[in-house]
């Protein structure tokens, strides 16, 4: 057997395995969600039916009022949906969704990537700001 037969066997293994799923990157990859600087996930999880959790931590250095939160996997960025409207301390965290926010797309069983998006308010302040974070999880089956 020359050399040229022992590569095509391994590529066709490989193919082989690929192809049944068995070396599926998205089946080894773990769940993240990721903020830029100053937030943070304590915990986070989409449910089968979609539902989202998130445990946000503030670390902007000031008190901010949360005002709604979105998940999506969707390209278009959404509008500010106004559905939390809870306060958090600087360096301290709260529950901002218990499963009233459905992750948009999302389906039992399947690796699920997209956007989190948060609009919050400095207390004292009247501008809105918004920040995106990147999650990727593999939603209860």
């Amino acid at each position: 057997m020359t050399y040229g037969w022992a590569i095509l066997i391994i590529l066709v293994t490989v193919s082989v395995l690929f192809y049944l799923g068995v070396l599926n990157p998205q089946r080894v990859t773990p769940d993240s969600l990721t903020f830029p600087s100053g937030w943070s996930a304590y915990d986070y999880k989409i449910a089968s039916n979609g539902q989202f959790y998130l445990d946000l931590g503030n670390g902007l250095g000031r008190q901010v009022t949360v005002d709604g939160v979105y998940c999506t996997n969707s390209a278009t960025e959404p509008s500010n949906p106004g559905n939390v409207g809870m306060v958090i301390d600087s360096g301290d965290h709260k529950k901002v969704s218990e499963g009233a926010i459905v992750c948009e797309g999302a389906s039992p069983g399947q690796y699920y990537k997209g956007k989190v998006y948060i609009w919050y308010t400095p207390v004292g302040s009247t501008v809105t700001y918004k920040t995106v974070g990147d999650i990727a999880f593999h939603v209860s089956p």
